[in-house]
């Protein structure tokens, strides 16, 4: 995303990670490590056939709420109705969880508590309860050189408060300079943790949007692997069509339908939920050994996109 990390203010043909295939590779734990593989092309494209989801991130030297509103307000190939669903989450954000507090030097900074928001997407001023637009301002540990509340000298940015800032608003120089960290031996002097945020706007399960200091690479790093592929190569077709699984909202699976022609071969995709029973639902319908051949046909057709929610039981 090339395109993405244009320098700040501008977005010019934005280029996205159209995520073909993704796999969690991480270990499972909540507290444990978190992973995954992602197969993608790069294309300022609106649409690339067989994409699961496209991904953009911005990076910017400030957290500037305003101009992440005007980069997603100029995402190619959206409908009028999501683009404004997005930017009206971005305006309600602001609105909902945006503080002032009094730093060490007196002045007030502004801050955003971190959110996790999920509404549902507008159309012609009716809410439609099956698509939706989430948000979530992800906080995280950052080791840099004390220098204040970080973004509090621009007018339009959000501070970035130190470990003990974060508790304690007024927090001065020298109480940080005695975090645990700065005690460490192999610590640059200076240096102490920043409670940095990352920001991400989603639009159903189709457009990920992500906005941060962090540039891609130090996201990425030791989380997400790309595997990049052109975007044609005759001896390289797309993959086929892909039945998709939707679990409590999201979708999690994309299996080749050639994987799936008979009811026991796309049921053994999910043989890690053992014994827990599955079920398996289409647009309120059950979906079952029964009448899987018409699903399995249904989900064949060219440029047909098949989502199946799935249901655990626990015996």
């Amino acid at each position: 995303m090339q395109d993405g990390s244009a320098p700040d203010g501008k977005n010019d043909g934005v280029a996205a990670y159209h995520v073909l295939a993704s796999h969690y590779t991480g270990d499972g734990y909540e507290l444990g490590h978190h992973a995954a593989e992602l197969t993608a092309i790069i294309s300022a494209r609106p649409a690339v056939s067989q994409s699961l989801f496209r991904w953009i991130h911005f990076t910017r030297s400030s957290m500037d709420i305003d101009d992440f509103s005007e980069q997603a307000a100029l995402i190619p190939g959206l409908s009028s109705s999501e683009t404004a669903g997005l930017k009206s989450m971005i305006a309600s954000v602001k609105r909902d969880y945006v503080t002032a507090v009094q730093a060490s030097e007196g002045k007030y900074v502004r801050r955003l508590e971190p959110t996790l928001r999920h509404d549902s997407l507008a159309s012609e001023g009716k809410l439609l309860s099956s698509r939706f637009v989430t948000w979530i301002s992800l906080p995280y540990l950052s080791l840099e050189p004390y220098s204040g509340p970080l973004g509090a000298g621009s007018p339009k940015g959000f501070a970035t408060p130190t470990l003990l800032q974060a508790k304690y608003s007024r927090t001065t120089r020298k109480r940080d300079m005695q975090q645990i960290v700065c005690q460490q031996k192999g610590v640059a002097p200076g240096l102490c943790f920043y409670i940095s945020q990352l920001w991400c706007l989603i639009l159903d399960n189709s457009l990920l949007l992500t906005y941060g200091r962090l540039t891609e690479e130090s996201l990425c790093e030791g989380i997400i692997t790309k595997t990049l592929k052109p975007l044609f190569t005759p001896l390289d077709p797309m993959p086929s069509s892909t039945l998709a699984v939707r679990y409590q909202g999201g979708i999690m699976w994309s299996v080749p339908v050639q994987q799936c022609q008979s009811w026991f071969s796309f049921v053994s995709h999910f043989r890690n939920y053992q014994p827990r029973r599955l079920r398996f639902f289409y647009c309120a319908m059950a979906v079952q050994h029964r009448n899987w051949p018409k699903f399995y046909q249904l989900a064949s057709r060219p440029g047909k996109k098949l989502v199946l929610d799935l249901h655990l039981i626990s015996l």
